[in-house]
């Protein structure tokens, strides 16, 4: 779900600073697999800053109900999102706990705390790269939910869902940018 809420931060841009380059979502049992590419028309740190402030999220991103962030003693930072979305018609209320890493190479990994939330494992990694164009955002990650997910939502689903989000989010971040 954190690639909900960080591709969300890429959906608040018009669809003309937003090119999606590659978008997979797949579905292996009850894992999903994603993986993204795409293009935002601003300067890497600003994405990077945007992608870091954790507690402005439901500012970025509708699905997003509150967010806490708290530091651990290891430099790590656990976030705890209550998110809210629909995919096709089935909406449901989760929470996700992540342990979040900044890298200096403008990278951030993120790994589920299984113990907490409604999701039993998953791991993301967002790669923020500068281009002539703006910033090139790549990403991979999977996530796989301690609740049930009915077989009609497959990948496909979650992958318009997914769209939708990014589209949201980087218009968002768009408009704080400019």
């Amino acid at each position: 779900m954190r690639f909900l809420c960080l591709l969300t931060l890429i959906t608040a841009l018009p669809a003309w600073a937003l090119e999606i380059e590659q978008l997979s979502v797949k579905r292996k049992g009850r894992t999903f697999r994603s993986s993204a590419v795409f293009l935002i028309d601003l300067p890497r740190d600003e994405v990077l800053l945007a992608a870091l402030d954790f507690e402005r999220m439901a500012d970025v991103n509708p699905a997003v109900v509150d967010t806490t962030v708290d530091t651990l003693a290891s430099g790590r930072i656990r976030v705890t999102t209550t998110l809210y979305d629909c995919v096709a018609v089935v909406c449901r209320t989760v929470v996700l706990v992540e342990d979040i890493q900044h890298h200096p190479t403008y990278r951030l990994s993120a790994h589920v705390v299984p113990s907490a939330g409604d999701f039993s494992a998953g791991r993301s990694s967002w790669q923020f790269d500068e281009t002539a164009q703006g910033t090139r955002v790549r990403y991979e990650g999977e996530i796989k939910p301690s609740f049930w997910v009915p077989r009609l939502l497959g990948a496909a689903a979650f992958k318009r869902s997914l769209r939708r989000q990014v589209r949201a989010t980087a218009m968002h971040l768009e408009s704080l940018g400019h």
